[in-house]
């Protein structure tokens, strides 16, 4: 009788552990969601502001697109074709590059193979 006393127990750690586990797990993802779109405002933030076109435009436009990829892929599409029509614009090759990269992953995310 005591090994099931035991194992009843035992159960009960287990089921305790996993509800501990699933509930740190909810809890980082809540903040992980919001230190999202904390950096999303800002960037926008600061965005809205700066009149210059040059190659910190072109990265703050990518920084957007990506970070809006897993939350709202029609706005991280815009900003990712901001981004690589400005620096198009001022011949600015890596930024090309990081535009297409994250154009291409928000498309493969929403499984549009094709535009990925």
């Amino acid at each position: 009788m005591k090994k099931c006393n035991n194992y009843n127990a035992m159960g009960k750690y287990k089921i305790i552990r996993i509800i501990f586990s699933l509930l740190v797990l909810f809890v980082l993802n809540i903040e992980n969601i919001y230190s999202q779109q904390t950096q999303i405002d800002s960037i926008e933030n600061v965005l809205k502001k700066y009149s210059k076109e040059d190659t910190t435009k072109v990265k703050m436009l990518n920084d957007l697109c990506w970070l809006y990829g897993r939350v709202n892929p029609e706005t991280a599409i815009k900003y990712g074709e901001q981004s690589n029509t400005l620096a198009q614009k001022i011949e600015y090759t890596w930024g090309i590059a990081e535009s297409y990269k994250n154009i291409g992953v928000v498309y493969y995310r929403i499984a549009d193979y094709n535009k990925a």
